[in-house]
């Protein structure tokens, strides 16, 4: 369930509110960068000078975008960099999650190790284990050890532990207190910090002396606007403060603000709906956004992970990128099946399977009753019980949880541009886990696996082992970027693939997207009209 303010109310409440930003009023989502039909993605982002720098956890590189429009590679070498920051002498300071560790790179653009060891993952005073997070002030430097679950302050080349340490959800004090794959962390003027909480689902606030509380109301992973004691959030990634106070909050698909008001409020400023929309800032649309910087002229800049683009919120900056450009830079299906070479999920790899489910078959009931239905969006591959299940595709895990559903029947992995359901992702029918340190298991006293993450920065080539299919009986595999799904028979090409029966079409309807109600002849539609066409189908 998803709840925010209406878009008649939010425009009241940012009016009588004197906006989000004392410089800037909220008018307008823009492109600032892209799009790019060469996968890249922006994660980390910070503005100096009125330059703006990119971190690419996709190719390991930092970009810049100069004050003139130039958008160039600035220092390439890393793993998969997440947040950076500038300190107060014009240091750039990168988390690069993939290499378990923090760099400055100084003005001179020479690149020192502060903080972990890089490659090399662990937990204690010298080590991190995939951090993302990072918030400088003066002489501090904070980063979230992501899956150790926890924050750390970089003092004399160690770690101090500020709270943290083992994965679950408890408020408390130091390492007394619980957090799941914390991300974003944010300084405030008090010293105090605030954290995002990802795999909770929460915000969190730590205190000068380390005490740990919520921000909101309990972990009901959903969005929902009000006053503190009511709202909730789903799962945020990044923070910011604005010039005037206010928390701007990356939250799901979502951009949010907590107001800096006497009785501070939180509003979802954008759609709930991921996506690509420019425009008008409550109805704009976002995919996995990730970072997010005021500029020093008050500008809100995100970063738009899964579509690829650099964004910002004010009006003044970028351009209102058509729907249809967009849409033109996403590869086509026949160049995405170009770009690797096909094989089944099982082995042998060239020996042909049976298919049992395909894209646009209708899953649920479609009734006035019906509270689910959808359209199936990938390809059922039929197995075995326990068949081992490989990767078709070489691939890095980009988002901070890739795993999900653990232990059920639609438990998966999700990675850039391939999907696997219905799988025990890294372990075998008997539950017991592979031999490889890219599953990262949460076990019960007993030894068994209860929770499974795959870090960020993860690397997977074509034909690795990646899990085992369960009851289910088949991998439902999804071919493309996450929203923007291909029909995976065209897009993959599988080796030997035939189909002999034509299938047979009963018929077809136009649906009008905003009533749900079938359109009848003569059709009379509008320059903006949203329709679906659906159709009802069938081969055996």
């Amino acid at each position: 369930m998803t709840r925010s303010v209406p878009t008649f109310l939010l425009l009241l409440l940012i009016s009588l509110l004197g906006g989000c930003s004392a410089e800037q009023p909220l008018v307008e989502t823009r492109t600032l960068i892209g799009p790019d039909k060469n996968f890249w993605e922006p994660f980390g982002i910070t503005e100096r000078g009125g330059e703006i720098f990119i971190s690419d956890g996709e190719n390991g590189r930092i970009l810049k975008h100069s004050v003139d429009g130039r958008f160039e590679i600035f220092l390439e070498g890393f793993h998969t960099p997440s947040h950076i920051a500038f300190d107060a002498d014009g240091n750039l300071f990168v988390v690069d999650t993939g290499a378990h560790a923090v760099f400055r790179v100084s003005t001179r653009k020479e690149v020192t190790l502060v903080a972990g060891q890089r490659g090399v993952a662990g937990f204690g005073e010298s080590l991190l284990n995939g951090p993302v997070g990072l918030a400088i002030d003066g002489d501090r430097i904070l980063v979230s050890d992501t899956y150790n679950d926890r924050i750390v302050e970089i003092v004399d080349g160690g770690l101090r532990t500020v709270a943290g340490s083992v994965r679950g959800y408890a408020d408390g004090s130091g390492e007394q207190a619980g957090f799941d794959t914390p991300s974003g962390i944010l300084l405030l003027p008090d010293r105090s910090l605030l954290v995002a909480d990802s795999g909770n689902g929460l915000v969190r606030h730590i205190d000068s002396s380390g005490k740990v509380s919520t921000v909101g109301s309990s972990n009901s992973r959903e969005i929902v606007d009000g006053t503190l004691e009511i709202a909730s959030f789903e799962e945020p990634v990044a923070l910011a403060r604005t010039q005037s106070g206010d928390i701007l909050i990356l939250d799901g698909d979502s951009v949010r603000v907590i107001r800096n008001a006497p009785i501070p409020f939180v509003i979802t400023l954008s759609s709930t709906k991921g996506g690509f929309q420019d425009g008008l800032v409550a109805e704009s649309r976002f995919s996995r956004p990730s970072a997010v910087a005021v500029s020093s002229s008050g500008d809100f800049l995100v970063t738009d992970s899964d579509n690829g683009l650099v964004r910002a919120i004010s009006g003044t900056l970028g351009r209102n990128l058509p729907a249809d450009e967009f849409h033109a830079s996403i590869p086509t299906a026949e160049e995405f099946r170009n770009s690797g070479p096909a094989r089944w999920p099982f082995e042998p790899a060239d020996e042909p399977r049976d298919i049992a489910g395909t894209l646009g078959e209708l899953r649920g009931e479609v009734s006035d009753m019906s509270s689910w239905s959808s359209f199936h969006n990938g390809l059922d591959v039929a197995g075995a019980y326990g068949e081992r299940t490989f990767l078709v595709r070489d691939e890095k895990a980009l988002e901070l949880i890739s795993s999900r559903f653990f232990g059920s029947s639609r438990e998966l992995v999700r990675l850039p541009r391939v999907g696997y359901i219905h799988l025990r992702i890294g372990r075998d029918q008997n539950e017991l886990p592979f031999e490889d340190e890219r599953f990262v298991f949460d076990q019960d006293e007993n030894g068994r696996p209860v929770g499974l993450r795959i870090r960020r920065g993860s690397r997977f080539s074509a034909g690795d082992l990646i899990g085992t299919l369960n009851s289910q009986n088949h991998v439902h595999l999804v071919a493309g970027r996450y929203g923007y799904e291909y029909n995976a028979i065209i897009a993959l090409q599988l080796p030997g693939l035939v189909d002999t029966v034509v299938p047979t079409i009963d018929g077809v309807a136009l649906i009008d997207v905003e009533s749900g109600e079938p359109l009848e002849e003569p059709y009379n539609l509008g320059s903006n009209s949203r329709l679906q066409a659906v159709v009802e189908a069938w081969d055996r």
